[in-house]
């Protein structure tokens, strides 16, 4: 008989709607707590290439005291690049001052420039994306990488991109 008055009471509107919203704050809470254990536990970042630019980093710092190889972060998911802003000041400060922030997303690399969304293709954004790439590999992680533009209505565009070796660092028609 309990069993039975508690599935009625279950069942009314009211209450399935606070079991839901009971379960949906659950189920976020279990969420936050396993991210802040796979997080702690280090299992975000093993196997990400940007993991190895750290390691190389610190076997180049160990040999040469060169600011722009300190400088070098790529432990975290979100992390800025600097020592690549460096890297690209060598090969032309002209196309380097465009470039507004090199970051980490995960398992990309992003190098967020000012130029407009009509530079696709662009000289420029091929540029910049070979010597992304070029930059990864000298640290023994080429990886997937972006160079993005800024648009008003599109946020940050996608200019030139390398997902493997065999990319061009074209992209393709949107249309």
């Amino acid at each position: 008989m309990a069993l039975e008055n508690a599935i009625r009471s279950l069942a009314s509107e009211r209450n399935r709607r606070r079991l839901v919203a009971l379960a949906g704050v659950a189920a976020g809470m279990a969420l936050v707590v396993t991210l802040a254990v796979f997080t702690m536990s280090g299992g975000a970042r093993s196997g990400t290439p940007h993991r190895h630019i750290a390691d190389a980093a610190a076997a180049t710092r160990a040999s040469s005291p060169s600011p722009a190889a300190n400088s070098v972060i790529g432990r975290g998911t979100t992390e800025s690049e600097p020592a690549a802003l460096t890297y690209f000041q060598t090969k032309d400060q002209g196309v380097a001052g465009h470039v507004k922030d090199v970051r980490w997303s995960g398992q990309f690399l992003r190098v967020y420039t000012d130029y407009p969304e009509t530079a696709d293709n662009s000289k420029e954004a091929l540029e910049l994306c070979q010597w992304t790439w070029d930059y990864l590999a000298a640290h023994n992680a080429p990886g997937p990488l972006f160079v993005q533009g800024t648009s008003s209505d599109n946020g940050a565009v996608v200019l030139a991109k390398k997902l493997s070796a065999s990319d061009s660092c074209r992209v393709g028609p949107t249309g």
